[in-house]
């Protein structure tokens, strides 16, 4: 995994969100983020999203973290906007606004989209500020999926972990 320090500007989205937590995800009962991504997915929600600035390109944000990733968190899944819409979304969506941050930007090697973003999760929850390059942030870490995941079994993917400045 290839690992790059990165200041991003604001970043507008428009999606869906659930809120989950890791304990939630790992019992396997109801898991809430494969049942949202299946719903954006399969009822073709990004289709209908204003004002697309990649279209097909997916950006899943972790956001409201309490305190961390340990607890409840929200999942949101969507595409990045040019301008947020000033009407009302459909389908219960919602605009996402991914303020300036900087970012220790993880680029994963090839292979199985599940497995390969669960192991970089684990991979990045497990280091150290100084392995990371400084103390997590907790306001939005993201993912984006581009052309590159497009095959589900050689996929690609960026992950964007927040970073306090100056730590």
């Amino acid at each position: 995994m290839h690992q790059t320090k990165t200041k991003l500007g604001e970043i507008k989205l428009v999606g869906i969100c659930v809120r989950t937590s890791q304990l939630q995800e790992e019992d396997g009962d109801e898991q809430l983020i494969l049942n949202c991504a299946r719903r954006y997915f399969f009822e073709g929600l990004h289709n209908l999203i204003p004002h697309r600035k990649k279209p097909g390109v997916t950006i899943c944000a972790y956001t409201a973290y309490e305190p961390d990733h340990t607890g409840a968190y929200n999942y949101f899944i969507g595409e990045e906007v040019t301008e947020l819409p000033t009407t009302s979304l459909p389908h219960r969506m919602i605009p996402l606004v991914i303020p300036p941050q900087e970012y220790v930007k993880f680029t994963t090697l090839p292979g199985p989209i599940k497995q390969q973003a669960e192991k970089a999760r684990q991979k990045i929850q497990a280091m150290t500020p100084a392995q990371l390059g400084g103390n997590r942030q907790y306001l939005v870490d993201f993912e984006v999926f581009d052309e590159r995941a497009s095959s589900p079994d050689r996929a690609v993917m960026d992950l964007y972990v927040g970073i306090q400045t100056g730590v």
